[in-house]
């Protein structure tokens, strides 16, 4: 059993989704596609929608626009996995930087500073998924209000 918030990839940083076939990153779209979207919240680097929100879990699809950028967060007790399904997603993660593609997912530590890049031309697509007793907007300290000009 794979457990989100303890992957178990080739690299401990990132889990790899995909690599061996094209259905599963189908499948990651289709579930984008089919699920009811709502609160359409807008936010300097794009805006993120709702589908699933109930008891201990969020389920979110984030759209960053090219060359956007979030703000630093610092995570607490929340524990969040995003998963790319289009585009190229930069990872700065403490004094780590990684690179994500389509299919590939992270899980922001708790505790280090980290923050996500729109690396490509397109605009890219991610879902996440969020869990803790209680779920609010606040459950990710932002550190430092920084989007560049567009």
């Amino acid at each position: 059993m794979l457990r989100w918030n303890k992957p178990v990839p080739r690299r401990p940083d990132r889990a790899r989704l995909g690599t061996r076939s094209l259905a599963r990153r189908r499948q990651l779209e289709l579930l984008a596609e089919l699920l009811p979207w709502e609160q359409n919240l807008v936010r300097p680097w794009g805006h993120a929608e709702t589908s699933q929100s109930r008891d201990g879990f969020r389920l979110k699809r984030l759209t960053v626009a090219p060359g956007k950028t979030f703000t630093v967060e610092i995570r607490g007790t929340r524990s969040t996995v995003r998963v790319v399904v289009h585009g190229l997603v930069k990872i700065d993660r403490g004094s780590e930087r990684l690179l994500l593609a389509e299919g590939e997912s992270t899980c922001p530590p708790s505790g280090v500073q980290h923050r996500l890049t729109n690396a490509g031309e397109d605009a890219v697509e991610i879902i996440e998924v969020q869990t803790e007793s209680r779920l609010s907007e606040k459950g990710a300290a932002g550190v430092v209000e920084r989007h560049p000009p567009a």
